[in-house]
């Protein structure tokens, strides 16, 4: 099943047509009908779409199944851009996230991004998008700026890292593995475009490079040689996907105050990334 929201109303026509084309089906093999509405459907349709009024910012939302007898099923996010594009409005999907009032965003512009839902503490409330990522055509009033949370929870794998599972032998070797994926993460971002919005705070960086300082304190003696190896592979991909600055830039960003401390600090934190996230 596919959950989607729309952020106007459309023609139930239209999105037949549309779906039976996603689908790769005739049209009258797809039904679209209000989800109250039990007399007029094709109960032999393979693709059936119930459409329900929302409320406030969310004005139409959308189920669709796709029964057994259907080979094309597109993802979530197939299936949302390719209504945003060919019907231009604007689709909310829930995607791979499991935050609950964030939802995956495509405009008819193929432009992708994610929202932030506020949710309805009563029968009597609205639903309301308080902060998106992308400027809406439909709500061109909307707060708009970066979701830290969505950052946090994407999955990026540690091949480099994940060398170090099941080798050392310090019962510490948990969290310097964990340090490790950090700092691992923080280079695959710099060097893939900052995913999954291209936009990074300066606060999440700096705490990047406070977990860095870590690994050089905690590491035990027998673990040393293995972790100094992985860490001058991760050491490199940094130095790769970044430039010497002293640390200005990313003082600017953090306010003059954390400036005082930087000429004592490693020298990854006298660096900038190529393309500092945090100033767009």
């Amino acid at each position: 099943m596919y959950n989607i929201l729309l952020l106007r109303e459309l023609d139930p026509g239209a999105l037949q047509i549309e779906l039976a084309a996603i689908f790769r089906i005739s049209p009258r093999d797809v039904d679209v009908s209000d989800q109250d509405e039990m007399e007029e459907r094709n109960w032999n349709a393979i693709v059936s779409c119930d459409f329900a009024q929302g409320s406030g910012d969310i004005p139409w939302k959308l189920s669709i199944y796709a029964s057994g007898e259907v080979g094309a099923r597109p993802s979530e996010s197939v299936l949302a851009s390719e209504i945003a594009r060919t019907l231009n409005v604007s689709v909310l999907f829930p995607g791979a996230l499991t935050l609950p009032s964030v939802w995956n965003v495509r405009r008819s512009d193929g432009a992708a991004g994610f929202v932030r839902i506020a949710e309805p503490e009563s029968d009597d409330d609205v639903l309301r998008v308080i902060l998106t990522e992308q400027d809406l055509p439909e709500l061109p009033g909307a707060a708009s700026g970066g979701i830290p949370e969505v950052i946090r929870e994407l999955q990026i794998p540690s091949p480099v890292s994940d060398a170090l599972l099941g080798r050392c032998t310090s019962g510490d070797s948990r969290r310097i593995h964990g340090l490790l994926v950090n700092w691992e993460r923080l280079t695959v971002r710099m060097s893939s475009g900052w995913p999954p919005s291209g936009w990074y705070p300066p606060e999440m960086y700096a705490e990047d490079l406070r977990l860095r300082d870590e690994l050089g304190v905690c590491t035990p003696e027998e673990d040393r040689d293995l972790v100094r190896g992985l860490l001058e592979r991760l050491d490199a991909a940094y130095r790769a996907s970044s430039v010497s600055d002293d640390g200005r830039l990313l003082c600017e960003a953090l306010g003059s105050t954390a400036s005082a401390s930087l000429p004592s600090r490693a020298w990854y934190w006298l660096r900038r990334p190529l393309d500092a996230p945090w100033r767009s």
